[in-house]
């Protein structure tokens, strides 16, 4: 009989980070794992932290769910695991992937600091240095996922982002911000046509309202569907597919992280919850699940 395999429900992905981290200092899952992505994003931003991840593995819970929110972001998360060891091989998948690819890269941080980290393809080193971390990076939709040789010999986690099944492409459109600031401000913004807001974020504007000034961020007059959002039966669908690609490829993973993405709001907000009952369901009819909610994440992990 197969013991059961932890599954952890995150809110937003980059908290899967501190469950990786406290699950091997507990020996639940071994360094130089592969990770199966299913996400419609690849989440592998390199970073460029506040505070050096060296010795991360060695650290309490709260101090790693502190770093994991105020250091991290939702697309930075998986090159700092790469970086300390927690995974030797990354696979992408995504629907409908155009550009297929399987390339051995490595990480690396600036100057050995932990901070500043350092990627790219291996074979444009003209040396390897004890800094380096050497990993495989693959994309592939789910039916080169399929083809792919899942040998045995590197343990598997398997990390899902519910909006694998549907996607909100762009949330901030929806996702309206006012923030109050001086006088001064509101004028140095509509007097400077080059201020530094117009390259750094997707849409700003400053108000005077009620005698107030207020950055509005992300407003716009119209919304406009997603095209990577999906009916419920075709969400089905691909649940079903999903699982399939899992039992027929022999996956048995380690670890399960599953990301909401709710309110980030990648994850449709009217979808999430239909999505993550169903997938939970079909998870459930091919593995024995421990299940663990987000708020387990922020206390130590009984594994």
């Amino acid at each position: 009989m197969h013991t059961s395999i932890p599954v952890f429900i995150v809110e937003e992905h980059n908290e899967a980070f501190m469950v990786w981290v406290e699950a091997l200092q507990q020996g639940t899952i071994l360094p130089g794992s592969r990770l199966l992505h299913f996400d419609d994003h690849a989440d592998l931003k390199v970073p460029v932290l506040t505070e050096s991840v060296h010795d991360i593995i060695s650290k309490d819970t709260t101090y790693l769910a502190d770093f994991t929110n105020r250091v991290l972001k939702i697309d930075t998360f998986i090159i700092p695991a790469i970086y300390i060891g927690i995974i030797s091989e990354m696979c992408w998948i995504r629907h409908g992937m155009t550009k297929e690819l399987d390339l051995m890269m490595y990480v690396r941080s600036y100057n050995n600091g932990g901070k500043k980290l350092l990627s790219d393809q291996i074979d444009k080193l003209k040396e390897m240095s004890a800094d380096h971390r050497p990993y495989r990076y693959v994309k592939a939709d789910a039916t080169s996922f399929l083809q792919m040789d899942h040998g045995t010999d590197i343990p598997v986690l398997l990390d899902i982002d519910l909006d694998y099944f549907s996607c909100c492409e762009v949330p901030s459109e929806s996702n309206e911000v006012l923030i109050e600031i001086t006088k001064n401000e509101y004028e140095s913004f509509k007097n400077d046509r080059y201020h530094y807001l117009n390259f750094i974020t997707a849409q700003v504007n400053a108000i005077e309202y009620n005698g107030g000034f207020f950055y509005v961020l992300n407003s716009f007059p119209e919304q406009y569907p997603s095209k990577r959002e999906v009916s419920e039966p075709e969400i089905r669908n691909r649940i079903q597919y999903f699982t399939e690609c899992l039992q027929k490829a022999a996956i048995r993973p380690q670890l399960v992280t599953i990301c909401r993405s709710r309110i980030s709001g990648f994850t449709p907000v009217h979808q999430w919850e239909f999505i993550e009952r169903e997938l939970l369901a079909a998870l459930g009819a091919v593995y024995h699940l421990d299940v663990h909610h987000i708020e387990t994440t922020y206390e130590k992990l009984a594994l």
